[in-house]
């Protein structure tokens, strides 16, 4: 899975040379879908607490990381909150085991990620 799996830790997501939440989530989401139920799933990254490997429910895990961390923006933006506003935010509900001790990307990056792709255009 590579990139494609932050698994458990808030993931890099390079607009700068493309990346899509949205196809994100899809990929994961068929990925899920089309696998073997016991695959073993290889990710790029990974909580110390998780690891670097996993199964489907770690791969839709972080399809449902991205989809609250959309939802969460596209909720925020339409209450009129500015970009730095949203990117305050310290944690996603839900998803507190993301913020890992050590882990240098914070959820800030993220939203950041996120508002972007929601406003572009």
């Amino acid at each position: 899975m590579g990139d494609l799996v932050f698994n458990r830790v808030h993931p890099f997501i390079d607009r700068g040379s493309g990346a899509s939440i949205e196809n994100w989530i899809t990929v994961l989401r068929t990925t899920a879908e089309v696998l073997p139920a016991d695959a073993l799933y290889i990710f790029g990254h990974g909580n110390i607490d998780s690891g670097i490997t996993g199964n489907r429910i770690d791969v839709i895990h972080k399809s449902n990381f991205l989809e609250e961390l959309l939802s969460y923006t596209r909720k925020e933006i339409a209450a009129g909150k500015s970009k730095e506003e949203i990117m305050n935010l310290e944690m996603l509900p839900g998803f507190e085991e993301f913020k890992a001790e050590g882990w240098r990307l914070p959820i800030s990056r993220n939203l950041e990620a996120a508002y972007d792709e929601l406003t572009e255009g």
